[in-house]
Order: structure tokens, then sequence, then C-alpha cells
């Protein structure tokens, strides 16, 4: 018994941190206020729930899909949805959210039925900024394109996003057409808030 309260309050004093694994986190919102969204099955890992702090109709029009992500592997997330009504909705690339940290995560190969993606292979090239084409930046920094042979998940193309550098791109949806996207996803690091 003493050896194991011996072990319990050296790691409490050593400042090891126990923190969740990192996630690769992908929102749905609907850019018409009056379009409800509602999550499909998911598996392989993802969750999914309304965006955080929303309620009420505005919980109906923002999903949030989160799948933990290691640095060792590409490992394929599949949401689905289905929206309530024709409309737009914008799909946002981000990684997770931590007060402090920045969780950095890699996005390759986005496939989508259901509804149409362009350049979700991020192989179009980069527009103002080094954005990648058909792609809007949202946040601080600018997301990243990355073109190094050892990173992509295929072609030579990827991109690098964090929850406040985060990528997005607006689709159309059908009333009752469930849309699936496959992407990539793969942990660059977890950096120290603000560096």
């Amino acid at each position: 018994m003493n050896v194991f309260c011996a072990i319990v309050l050296s790691v409490l004093t050593s400042g090891v941190a126990f923190a969740a694994d990192p996630t690769a986190r992908v929102d749905i919102n609907a850019t018409d206020s009056k379009l409800a969204l509602k999550a499909g099955t998911v598996e392989g890992g993802v969750t999914s729930a309304p965006s955080p702090g929303q309620s009420g109709d505005a919980a109906k029009q923002n999903l949030m899909f989160n799948m933990p992500v290691t640095a060792d592997k590409w490992t394929p997330m599949v949401i689905k949805f289905t929206a309530e009504g024709d409309g737009k909705v914008s799909l946002s690339l981000r990684g997770q959210y931590r007060k402090d940290a920045e969780v950095w995560v890699y996005y390759d190969a986005i496939t989508v039925t259901g509804a149409e993606i362009k350049n979700g292979d991020f192989e179009d090239g980069t527009a103002d900024k080094g954005i990648a084409k058909e792609w809007t930046a949202k946040g601080g920094q600018h997301p990243v394109v990355v073109k190094d042979d050892g990173v992509p998940q295929a072609g030579k193309a990827c991109v690098k996003v964090s929850h406040g550098n985060r990528l997005a791109q607006e689709i159309t949806v059908k009333a009752g057409q469930e849309v699936t996207i496959t992407l990539q996803v793969k942990l660059d690091k977890v950096a120290e808030a603000g560096k």
C-alpha cells in the first residue's frame, strides 16, 4: 500500500499532465438560419454533438464532429448528416479547442457523396495569401497548405489547421439527402498556446 501511495504522490508532484487525446474537429454550420441539420450515424471513434454554446434552433443548425488523431498515421474520419431543407452549409476543418495548447491537424483526400466539394485533395494550388483554392481561411494565422513529399496522405499537397486557424468551404445540400464526408486526418503537433 505504501508503494502505491508513493507512486501516486510522485506522479502528482512531477508536473505530468494527463490530457485527453488530441482530436480533429469538423463543424457543419447552416448558412441559412432556417436550415436544420441532423447528424447521421458515427463510427470509428467519431463523436457528434451540437456546436458548443448552441441551444434551441441554433443547436439544430450547427453540428460538431470530433475524432482522436495520432501523429504516426493517417486515419479516415467519416461524418454523415442530413439537412431538413435545401440550402448551403459551411464545412469547417479545425483542430481541437484547448485553452492551454494549439492542436494542429493535417487534412487530405476529402471526398463527399450527396453534395459536391471542390479541391478536396488540395492539389489545385493556392489562391490569395497561400490559402487552398476554393477554401476560405478563418481565424488568426492562416491555415497552411503543405507540399512536402513525406506529409500528404495522397498526392503532393494537404492542409494543416488548428482550432483558431481553420479552413472552410460552403457546399450545397438538398432536403433529406444524406451527405457523407470522408476525410483523411493526422496529428501534426500540440503546441503550447500562443507559440
